[in-house]
């Protein structure tokens, strides 16, 4: 089911209804009382959300607090709300799409070390991190709420934080110093006094030419650490300096970003495809045949859609001068992420203000390659813009594994059997 309303609490309060803004109740107690139902997700008695939001010694007034609340709501938030004599809820027909649990479900299920597809989705999570949860807001005479604020925001601060600090540790493994400084400046943003991070900036800074910055930004973290704590930044950060200053600091060997891109990016397999060889070989009939440009491997979760669609990737390899690239969306379940994870993939870099579907279409325009894309269902709404990028790319295929189809005009769907018997048996022993 796709959400009907979205809301945002990342930098301030916004209620969508299919993308139309809701005029929020003027009460904050009100609105306090719906942001909780919606970011935790489940009903709650009356007794639980008057002690909540009620700072009162007696039962009884809450109660009549909360009943006046429930009167303080506009019509149109009202009728997404599950009332009843013992709870409240949001009501369950409404799936509500709320940008911080987003953020902390994708942010916490990110592997580790990160993958390309997942510093990509990552990155477009800090991207949407526009500001504190619920930044600004607090509820009048509810203080057992306002600690509850004050505890998730804090928590998904640190989040945040982790995610920059994974994200960057990512860039200068890999030597694409140009994204690590923007990603580490973002970090500064919410942790000014973070030592290390400003260790890493002086030092992307001074691996991509910029030793004056480098310093610069030296001086910068000893201004904050004087103003903060009236102390000077520790001995390594010193060291760093001098290095710099003294042009005793070497550039690591290492990839950098703008090198060639490879013709793949296919996991290697790890053990035998059993029970799919004509699976593969109707798959790979498919795609190369002119008129196909969209195929989708459907099938119940488990199946073996992955499998197969990385064991077709592998054999139409040579079909595809540019290359075939996997890009895969386990991590990603916000719509919005998934132009990001092919970017990654591909080493598209987002370099000025266009929309990011601009720069990706302007790289695959003349492009011969294959995207294997793992894992779509959770992000169906994204199933337009691929439509777009095919559209506008006329020798660019996408093989697609999804648990339903994507509705999309010229797609071909390939329903993955089941195994038989006897391969299914051999596979269990494989995997014992």
């Amino acid at each position: 089911m796709n959400p009907s309303l979205t809301l945002n609490l990342l930098g301030g309060v916004q209620l969508l209804n299919y993308d139309v803004p809701l005029a929020l109740p003027k009460s904050r107690k009100a609105l306090a009382l719906f942001i909780y139902l919606a970011y935790t997700e489940r009903a709650y008695t009356r007794e639980a959300l008057a002690d909540l939001l009620c700072d009162t010694t007696s039962t009884a007034q809450s109660l009549s607090n909360l009943r006046t609340l429930l009167t303080r709501f506009p019509l149109t938030m009202a009728t997404h709300l599950s009332i009843t004599r013992d709870t409240i809820a949001v009501h369950p027909k409404d799936k509500v799409l709320v940008d911080a649990c987003v953020f902390t479900k994708t942010m916490n299920a990110l592997p580790q070390p990160l993958s390309h597809t997942a510093a990509s989705t990552c990155a477009g999570l800090l991207t949407n991190y526009r500001g504190e949860f619920l930044a600004g807001f607090h509820a009048p005479g509810a203080p057992r709420f306002d600690e509850w604020l004050r505890l998730e925001r804090e928590r998904l601060h640190h989040l945040a934080l982790a995610g920059y600090q994974r994200l960057t540790t990512y860039y200068l493994e890999c030597g694409d110093y140009e994204a690590g400084i923007k990603v580490v400046t973002g970090m500064l943003r919410l942790n000014p006094t973070d030592e290390t991070g400003h260790g890493h900036l002086m030092r992307m800074l001074a691996y991509t030419g910029q030793r004056t910055a480098a310093l610069a930004q030296f001086e910068t973290c000893r201004q904050i650490l004087q103003e903060e704590f009236g102390v000077e930044p520790d001995a390594t950060l010193q060291e760093l300096y001098r290095e710099i200053r003294d042009g005793e600091f070497a550039t690591p060997t290492v990839k950098g970003a703008d090198a060639s891109t490879p013709q793949h990016n296919l996991p290697a397999p790890v053990t035998p495809l059993i029970g799919r060889q004509a699976a593969v070989a109707a798959v790979q009939a498919l795609l190369r045949r002119a008129e196909v440009r969209l195929v989708t491997l459907t099938g119940p979760g488990g199946v073996g859609k992955s499998r197969l669609g990385e064991a077709v990737a592998w054999a139409v390899l040579d079909d595809f001068a540019d290359g075939v690239f996997f890009i895969e969306l386990a991590p990603v379940r916000d719509p919005s992420l998934v132009l990001s994870a092919i970017a990654q993939a591909l080493a598209v870099r987002d370099q000025d203000s266009r929309p990011l579907q601009q720069h990706l279409q302007e790289y695959l325009r003349d492009k011969q390659i294959l995207l294997l894309i793992d894992n779509f269902e959770q992000v169906i709404d994204a199933a337009p813009r691929l439509l777009e990028l095919l559209r506008a790319c006329p020798q660019v295929k996408v093989l697609v594994t999804s648990r339903e189809i994507l509705r999309l005009r010229g797609e071909h769907e390939f329903v993955v059997p089941i195994l038989a018997p006897a391969d299914a048996v051999e596979l269990f022993v494989q995997r014992a």
